[in-house]
């Protein structure tokens, strides 16, 4: 079953805008019989597979906004086969510049873990100096797998940094090992 994503896009603007999203495949000219290709590097054939196969699909791809407007586009992702795939799509507003989307999905054979940072960037929160009760920041992980992980963080970095501290633990690790 396709994994949907809602995008909800408004223009804030004063003026009426269009907007479209483009496929790489939107842009592909036609090939005399007579004229040799080439080979496809594995990149590109594994975007003309990505594309080929609808494995990401947008909904509507394009359109037009009123000043206040807004208007729900819905990305699909189809996991048909077991692989990582990634898709640039380009995203332009009428005399705008256009924008790049690198849509990415993963299908995981059944029955296999998979550990996933919940936010890709991590921002501590600020603390007063002076403070003599240490704050625990979380940074939650997660699997998104079929079935239980057994993970181990690797301190040996964080181990190395405190050291150099002034012998104070500035990062600690409460769970280095488990299962999730």
């Amino acid at each position: 079953e396709p994994r949907k994503l809602t995008v909800t896009m408004k223009n804030v603007g004063g003026v009426d805008c269009g907007w479209h999203y483009k496929l790489p495949s939107d842009s592909e000219v036609d090939v005399e019989p007579w004229a040799d290709p080439g080979d496809p590097t594995p990149e590109y054939a594994f975007e003309k597979h990505v594309l080929n196969r609808h494995i990401f699909e947008i909904q509507p791809r394009e359109g037009w906004l009123k000043a206040g407007e807004n208007c729900n586009v819905e990305v699909y992702y189809n996991p048909i086969e077991v692989a990582k795939h990634n898709l640039n799509v380009i995203f332009e507003l009428t005399n705008g510049k256009p924008v790049v989307f690198n849509l990415v999905g993963e299908t995981l054979p059944n029955k296999h873990g998979h550990i996933e940072i919940r936010d890709h960037i991590f921002t501590f929160n600020s603390l007063p100096i002076g403070q003599s009760v240490a704050v625990t920041q979380p940074l939650e992980l997660r699997n998104v797998g079929g079935s239980k992980v057994t993970y181990e963080i690797d301190t040996d970095v964080i181990d190395e940094f405190n050291g150099k501290s002034s012998e104070m633990a500035v990062f600690s690790i409460q769970n280095p090992t488990g299962v999730l």
